[in-house]
């Protein structure tokens, strides 16, 4: 029997507050509102860590990563009613052995920011 992969996209609409937009607009230079709607679409497909699941709290754990694009994502999700309502999230670049397109663009990124 194989166990499918839940996405946070199946398990209700999903909602991301204002601090959650403001941490990933400052992280990659971008407007609220552009974040918000990038952050959702990353967050549809964010799938739960083996270790978060069937856990009982207040708060979910999610995490997306996506090495085309180069990030990996870990949100804290609480549910109100059919909502999933992303409240914080912690973003790292996604690291690769391989130096595809997403290391250069993070590695601009990051010298830009550090400058």
């Amino acid at each position: 029997m194989t166990d499918e992969i839940r996405r946070l996209g199946q398990t209700g609409n999903v909602y991301v507050t204002y601090a959650a937009a403001k941490a990933y607009a400052q992280e990659y230079d971008l407007e609220i509102e552009p974040a918000r709607r990038e952050l959702t679409a990353h967050l549809v497909m964010a799938s739960q860590p083996e270790s978060e699941r069937g856990r009982e709290g207040p708060q979910e754990v999610w995490r997306r990563r996506n090495k085309a694009a180069g990030i990996d994502i870990t949100a804290r999700v609480v549910r109100e009613g059919p909502l999933a309502v992303v409240v914080a999230i912690n973003v790292r670049d996604h690291v690769t052995t391989e130096r595809g397109p997403a290391y250069w663009r993070n590695r601009e990124r990051r010298r830009n920011r550090d400058r």
